[in-house]
């Protein structure tokens, strides 16, 4: 194996073994065989310290279980955010897409039908002036009775085209009103989000001094210290506590964004 593919694959084991920054980090986890070398040195030590130790354990323990049921209940409320955000979006872009096209289309539809008309209108007035210039009275007078019947179809073609313009615009002008209130709601959600991008970043930096503090506690086991072992378990549970409070903060904000998602899907039609 040459040096670059050495390099390549140790690249891709070290990324594999950093957490993942979208993820909160988790409290201190007290294998089965920790707890039993914990109980152990307990039993082993006086009255008060065997108490602490045991406190500190069923703490932990605890904090566990509490963030087993918040990563489980965050993991819920994010997938539900996710996809009613995902709807909203796509609700967005659809808003009005059918009426607008049929409206758009109308208008366009209806210049085309009366371009002839004013084509029409555009000609007479042209041989009306050449006819005046001739003083063909006549022709004059044939130009402009023609012409006036074409005028007042004209009038009423052009009031029919500013009807079908005139609907256009208010639609597109009550979309893009209705779009932007949506939006507006959206960019909340936003907040929330950056929020919860800045708790996680946090319980990353507090879940490496939880490894740093499990690896204390594993040798201060190994060594047999009941007041060594009582310093980390009470520094794995400051530590764990903090994460637990990012967690519930963490919650809060997608709860949050669940009440806002529904405010925004309830002002699309």
């Amino acid at each position: 194996m040459n040096k670059r593919l050495i390099t390549l694959v140790m690249a891709i084991l070290l990324a594999l073994s950093l957490p993942l920054q979208a993820s909160a980090a988790s409290t201190a986890k007290l294998s089965k065989t920790a707890q039993a070398s914990i109980e152990k040195l307990a039993a082993q030590s006086s009255v008060s310290l065997q108490a602490q130790l045991t406190g500190q354990t069923n703490k932990l323990l605890e904090l566990e279980g509490q963030n087993e049921n918040l990563d489980q209940s965050i993991d819920t409320l994010h997938r539900a955010n996710a996809d009613k955000q995902s709807a909203i979006n796509a609700r967005i872009k659809q808003l009005n897409a059918d009426k607008l096209a049929s409206l758009k289309s109308g208008s366009t539809e209806a210049r085309e039908r009366y371009k002839p008309l004013f084509t029409l209108q555009t000609s007479l007035n042209k041989q009306l002036t050449i006819a005046r210039k001739l003083k063909n009275k006549s022709l004059v007078e044939a130009l402009e009775a023609q012409l006036s019947v074409v005028k007042a179809s004209a009038l009423i073609a052009r009031g029919d085209i500013r009807l079908k313009d005139e609907a256009y615009a208010k639609v597109k002008e009550s979309t893009a009103k209705t779009a932007n209130s949506v939006r507006n709601v959206l960019k909340e959600v936003s907040l929330e989000q950056s929020k919860i991008r800045s708790e996680k970043t946090a319980s990353a930096e507090t879940g490496r001094q939880i490894a740093a503090d499990s690896k204390t506690l594993t040798a201060s086991l190994k060594n047999k210290d009941a007041a060594e072992t009582l310093r980390s378990l009470s520094a794995l549970s400051t530590a764990s506590t903090q994460i637990i409070n990012q967690k519930i903060r963490i919650q809060q904000s997608e709860q949050k964004i669940s009440t806002l998602l529904d405010k925004a899907a309830s002002l699309l039609p």
